[in-house]
């Protein structure tokens, strides 16, 4: 089924307009994109004051001071590109059910415990063992002990 747009004229499917509470908006997406973008471009210097004002609203500061691991994170996308293609690949198959989170810790066999999927070789993204939190925890303590060894020897 065909819907017309109110802002560009065309013929478009469903799915190229936004839903508003089970109404059809009156614009497509990109209709309504254009108009996000030419009002941002309009009032530019109004939308960073409010951005700004915003930011510093003591409730704002406070999401900001939980989420700060996320931007640690994003460095590590950056200084750790395959690491973060690995970990995005598992997810992705966890999401679609290629592959299937097990039960168990396959270290300590606990099944009431959250379980992480540990990479040995990034090359092989899906190639993980599942810990759980605790016994991935001290892989990786093992890991960098490791690693500092051989870095003295």
């Amino acid at each position: 089924m065909l819907f017309m747009c109110k802002g560009c004229g065309g013929e478009k499917p469903d799915s190229a307009f936004y839903k508003n509470k089970g109404a059809r908006m009156g614009k497509c997406k990109e209709c309504v994109k254009a108009d996000v973008r030419a009002h941002r471009e309009k009032n530019l210097e109004a939308i960073r004051a409010y951005d700004r004002a915003r930011g510093q609203l003591p409730h704002r500061k406070e999401i900001g001071k939980a989420n700060a691991h996320k931007y640690k994170r994003g460095n590590m996308r950056l200084s750790h590109p395959e690491h973060s293609a690995a970990r995005d690949m598992m997810n992705n198959c966890l999401r679609d059910g290629i592959i299937r989170k097990p039960v168990r810790c396959e270290r300590c066999a606990a099944t009431d415990c959250q379980l992480n999927a540990h990479h040995d070789d990034y090359q092989f993204p899906l190639a993980v063992t599942w810990l759980c939190t605790a016994c991935h925890g001290e892989v990786h303590r093992e890991e960098n002990e490791q690693r500092r060894a051989e870095n003295a020897a």
